[in-house]
């Protein structure tokens, strides 16, 4: 999977996970929600994007945790976090900007495969 796809699957789950209110604890889907419309004025089927947003939320939970540089720490930084400012970012992640985006390509790349490995793993039992 091309690290444009982790990056427009991730700008998704953000807006998902934001306005779910999951990212509040509460539960992230509720009965009365059909649709999901985005920024390109094209109606999706919500069952359809709830699904892969929760693949993609089930990938980012399973990054590592442990302190404030951790990769999920960066993810929740680059996509859930109001800070916007690069300059924050890289003072909250105690980084340099060149080491930022080598870590964000990495995380990407995780999360990749993290989702390849689901596909994978629903295919062999299917043809089982």
């Amino acid at each position: 999977m091309d690290n444009s796809v982790v990056v427009n699957r991730l700008i998704a789950w953000a807006r998902w996970k934001l306005n779910s209110g999951n990212a509040l604890g509460f539960p992230s889907s509720t009965s009365f929600i059909h649709e999901y419309v985005d920024n390109s004025r094209q109606l999706q089927s919500y069952g359809e994007v709830d699904g892969w947003c929760r693949e993609t939320n089930n990938a980012v939970e399973s990054l590592s945790q442990a302190g404030s540089t951790s990769d999920y720490f960066m993810i929740r930084l680059e996509y859930l976090s109001n800070v916007r400012d690069i300059k924050l970012k890289l003072e909250l992640a105690n980084v340099s900007k060149a080491t930022y985006y080598r870590r964000l390509n990495g995380i990407y790349e995780k999360l990749s495969n993290e989702i390849e490995k689901k596909y994978i793993d629903r295919n062999e039992t299917v043809m089982l």
